[in-house]
């Protein structure tokens, strides 16, 4: 009965054949269509194809998506949680086979340098004083950051997408110089500097990734990982913290973040939040039924499932014995 009224929900947003979300929202757009996809792609391929037209008729001329007037007004930059969102949906809409023109992701692309400050992370409201963190680099955002390029570089062109490395990102194609001798690394992986391969590679290719993405994912990410933690305590925002967290975390096929087990330590602290009644109240910024939603699309490893990866798990030998999850 739940599925029915969410499928119901979706429906009443196709008035005379055209799809018009309440509010015009893209927000609304992106959960419909990754609910269509998800539910049976193939039945409802016209359904997503016009939420996905919709979505894309909603970009920006800078690359970025915005809140509708008079709200969006004000963002004349963009909204970085809207942009993120809008590139799940048209993520969903491609799952389902309906194909995105490939100019809409490199402009996305290359707003996501322009948008960057200067420390590498992403405000909530781009190039602006105003708006959640008064223009100042935030965490929720910059995961999102992350996740959002490599959104764009993966339905651009999947052999595009960087391997992570430490703090360093790895672009494909890029020779490894080798480590001086008497630094050779004792079982560890070789650092790999994204800045030192640029010269040596291409700034895009017709219909590819734009290069200006391959360093702003770098200082990106290396602003992101000296500042995770197991609770953002500088966002109430908690559920969509650990929700982002995952799907960046798995967009990128990493299991740590510098020296922490991402999942493990969160997975930790969420199961020891999780309230009688089966409920998460991590955050103060949203509903408990939404709360709930994203604890539980994390703990699922929800984005991993979507790419059909599946985490490393401990091997038994040798004397090892291993405890824990799976």
């Amino acid at each position: 009965p739940l599925m029915n009224e969410a499928m119901a929900h979706v429906r009443a947003g196709f008035k005379d054949g055209k799809y018009v979300p309440p509010g015009e929202h893209v927000y609304q757009a992106a959960i419909d269509v990754t609910l269509l996809a998800d539910v049976d792609g193939e039945k409802y391929q016209n359904e997503i194809r016009q939420i996905a037209n919709y979505i894309i008729s909603r970009q920006m001329a800078n690359g970025a998506w915005t809140y509708p007037p008079p709200q969006g007004d004000q963002a004349v930059d963009g909204d970085m949680s809207i942009t993120h969102y809008a590139c799940l949906g048209l993520w969903a809409a491609e799952r389902a086979g309906i194909k995105i023109d490939p100019q809409v992701w490199q402009r996305l692309l290359s707003h996501m340098s322009r948008a960057q400050n200067s420390d590498g992370g992403y405000a909530y409201w781009p190039n602006q004083k105003v708006g959640d963190g008064e223009g100042s680099s935030m965490l929720n955002m910059s995961i999102n950051g992350v996740g959002t390029i490599l959104i764009g570089m993966m339905n651009l062109d999947p052999k595009s997408v960087p391997t992570f490395r430490g703090t360093e990102v790895q672009r494909p194609g890029a020779a490894k110089p080798k480590a001086p001798e008497e630094k050779a690394p004792q079982g560890a992986l070789e650092i790999v500097n994204l800045d030192e391969q640029q010269a040596d590679q291409p700034a895009s290719s017709p219909g590819g990734v734009p290069g200006v993405a391959y360093p702003a994912l770098q200082n990106c990410f290396r602003w992101v990982v000296p500042r995770f933690d197991v609770i953002n305590k500088g966002s109430g925002w908690g559920a969509y913290y650990y929700y982002s967290l995952e799907r960046m975390a798995s967009l990128a096929n990493i299991q740590k973040i510098g020296d922490r087990d991402w999942f493990n330590e969160c997975a930790d602290y969420l199961l020891s939040q999780q309230q009688a009644d089966g409920s998460w109240r991590v955050g103060n910024k949203i509903s408990l039924d939404n709360e709930t939603s994203l604890c539980v699309l994390f703990l699922t490893r929800s984005t991993s499932k979507v790419l059909k990866r599946r985490p490393e798990e401990p091997t038994l030998g040798g004397g090892l014995l291993s405890g824990g999850r799976g």
